[in-house]
């Protein structure tokens, strides 16, 4: 049934349907190191194939979301496991962060990737762990860290108000080693590293006659101060 029904699906869904084992193969490839950026890098191809689960993702269509929840390991999943391998790429956290939103929208696919192993609570948990361990303190994050966190608390988060309108993924989650701490930990860490708790709130700036306010008026205050010979 589940294969008569994917023939009514658009030829590029069909092809997906059926072929999510080449996708999730074309998750574990790395691109090669660039000489001027040495560090590893996410790479089109990988980028591509997390936008492309997440078009599958809100078609909602049956036969793909039943071929999607099926698959083993989940491929919602490994895309996931992209943000801790690449804590640096924020447009990769944006696409990441849209993905959660739609899989927990559609029953089977949260259903699946709270079951899945790796988990989606489990890697979120292992991520965020040293922030809330007793010994996180003694070591200051790096600049790359600080830009993955955020991304891995509102997944945290989304998966946390998720559980409280369905009492399977609740279960399940909770059954996690290191979750409950992390749940009880979210409303802090998003005060730390979203809410403005870590840089502090912005500075104020006052209103400058009829010119614009903020950093454009700013600019253009600068710009006025330079001398001629360099305006010109």
């Amino acid at each position: 049934q589940a294969a008569s029904s994917s023939r009514l699906l658009p030829r590029g869904m069909r092809w997906c349907t059926n072929n999510l084992q080449v996708l999730a193969r074309l998750l574990q490839r790395s691109p090669p190191a660039l000489s001027v950026a040495p560090q590893a890098r996410v790479g089109r191809h990988r980028f591509l194939v997390v936008a492309l689960v997440l078009t599958l993702v809100q078609a909602k269509r049956q036969p793909l979301t039943a071929a999607i929840s099926a698959h083993k390991p989940s491929i919602v999943c490994d895309c996931l496991q992209l943000l801790q391998a690449h804590p640096g790429s924020s447009v990769l956290h944006v696409l990441l962060r849209k993905l959660v939103d739609a899989v927990i929208q559609v029953k089977p696919l949260r259903v699946s990737i709270v079951n899945a192993s790796p988990s989606l609570q489990g890697i979120v948990a292992s991520a965020l762990a040293p922030l809330i361990s007793s010994r996180a303190g003694a070591r200051p994050l790096s600049a790359t860290e600080l830009v993955g966190r955020p991304s891995l608390i509102e997944i945290a988060t989304a998966l946390a108000l998720c559980a409280q309108g369905d009492k399977q993924v609740k279960q399940t989650i909770e059954r996690e080693e290191g979750w409950l701490a992390l749940a009880g930990s979210i409303e802090s860490l998003r005060a730390t590293h979203i809410d403005g708790g870590l840089c502090g709130p912005p500075p104020p700036r006052q209103p400058n006659g009829n010119k614009p306010a903020g950093e454009l008026g700013e600019l253009l205050e600068l710009l006025s101060r330079m001398p001629q010979s360099l305006s010109s």
